[in-house]
């Protein structure tokens, strides 16, 4: 940044204008706020995401011309995936954008935009490869996508929680998994985690109000962060920043911010970070 002056009689002016390499040119701009979800249907450009939550219309353009390339609606775009262009993202982004299908495009992570659901949708020809949809399920939590069973092929994992509110010890919880024909050769470049060394367990109760209860659990000694985040992405809470050794931990979160304040009811993303891993879920506050 660089400040200029500019002095009239006993009076200075200070501007200030931005200094920056010319080998940095603004090549396009939109006024809209998009997000890069990576080369979708495999042509060597990568495309943006618009996401219209009011009704429920995702629009993608084309990274190079800029031109509306594919259309979907009446599902939830869910932007925590993360792709092998990724360099960053958000550490509560880990839904991997592959090739699901086998066609050569990658497919991409939504949500049903009428009950609770996972959908896998081929973006560029508007078909489903995957979709579970219950509108009974009060949470749908992604767990991963891995070989649990040793076979060599990948296996979709997730757990639901239907919430009965008059009897909170009535609720039903679920795991699922699903064999998905694919080898662990899809995930290479995807940038996921080896074996992590903590577990992180869904926050209880689920929804809440007031305050939650968030456990975790360490199989060796790891400097931790414990966070809460903002359906934004904006830090509204952390709890704890050092070391600690092997065993079970837990933090209550009483709905408050940093400076005391109690935060709106929506969804909030809790995040527990260990050296160069971070796994976060999905929380409820309701009021």
């Amino acid at each position: 940044m660089q400040r200029i002056f500019i002095i009239i009689g006993l009076i200075v002016f200070v501007f200030f204008r931005n200094s920056y390499s010319q080998q940095f040119i603004l090549e396009w701009e939109i006024s809209q706020g998009l997000e890069y979800v990576g080369d979708i249907d495999g042509d060597g450009v990568g495309e943006f995401v618009d996401y219209d939550s009011d009704n429920f219309i995702t629009t993608f353009y084309d990274g190079q011309n800029h031109n509306l390339k594919w259309t979907i609606t009446e599902k939830i775009f869910n932007d925590d995936i993360f792709d092998a262009d990724a360099m960053v993202h958000p550490a509560y982004s880990k839904f991997p954008s592959i090739d699901y299908n086998g066609d050569g495009k990658r497919e991409l992570f939504f949500e049903p935009s009428v009950g609770e659901g996972i959908i896998i949708v081929d973006v560029v020809n508007n078909t489903n490869v995957f979709e579970w949809v219950d509108d009974q399920i009060t949470t749908v939590d992604f767990e991963t996508l891995s070989d649990v069973d040793g076979d060599g092929e990948l296996e979709l994992v997730y757990r639901t929680i239907q919430y009965n509110f008059n009897f909170p010890d009535s609720n039903i919880n679920k795991t699922y998994v699903y064999s998905t024909g694919l080898t662990t050769t899809a995930l290479e470049g995807n940038n996921i985690s080896s074996p992590k060394a903590y577990r992180l367990e869904q926050n209880y109760p689920n929804p809440f109000n007031p305050a939650t209860t968030i456990r975790y659990s360490l199989t060796s000694s790891e400097k931790v962060s414990v966070s809460i985040y903002d359906a934004s992405g904006q830090l509204v809470k952390e709890f704890i920043n050092e070391h600690f050794q092997a065993g079970e931990y837990e933090v209550i979160w009483d709905g408050s911010n940093n400076f005391g304040e109690k935060v709106s009811s929506g969804a909030y993303f809790y995040q527990l970070t260990t050296g160069d891993y971070a796994e976060a879920k999905k929380m409820i506050l309701l009021k």
